[in-house]
């Protein structure tokens, strides 16, 4: 309880783009991680991921709504897993839930100009 308490003092204390920095920068991490999970896997598809989430770094160092973009991704690999059997480890899938709960309460409507599984929507 005392870590919570403390947490959500320094989160009062922060301004509200330094809070955001942080936020930036959690999921930045996150998705790196995710990124270098990819790595030595493989098949086409995994390089095509690897390419998706370098486009959604790239979002998120412009601050071009990094959580809408984040949360896309998320889907998108979701999609593949359940639609073309894209194997995903125990640590890919918490990486995911992690994403998707920290993404979860955004606005998406502008960002659904294509299919789910079209990887030029992160372009």
């Amino acid at each position: 309880m005392i870590i919570s308490s403390s947490a959500k003092q320094l989160n009062s204390k922060l301004s509200s783009q330094e809070l955001q920095a942080r936020q930036n920068a959690y999921l930045f991490t996150q998705l790196v991680r995710l990124y270098h999970s990819f790595e030595g896997r493989p098949g086409h598809e995994y390089s095509k991921l690897q390419d998706a989430i370098a486009c959604v770094l790239d979002k998120i160092n412009q601050n071009d709504h990094p959580y809408a973009y984040t949360n896309k991704l998320v889907m998108l690999i979701e999609a593949r897993h359940a639609l073309r059997g894209l194997y995903l480890s125990p640590d890919q899938n918490e990486l995911l839930i992690d994403l998707r709960e920290a993404t979860k309460r955004t606005n998406l409507n502008y960002l659904y100009l294509s299919a789910i599984e079209d990887l030029s929507q992160f372009r």
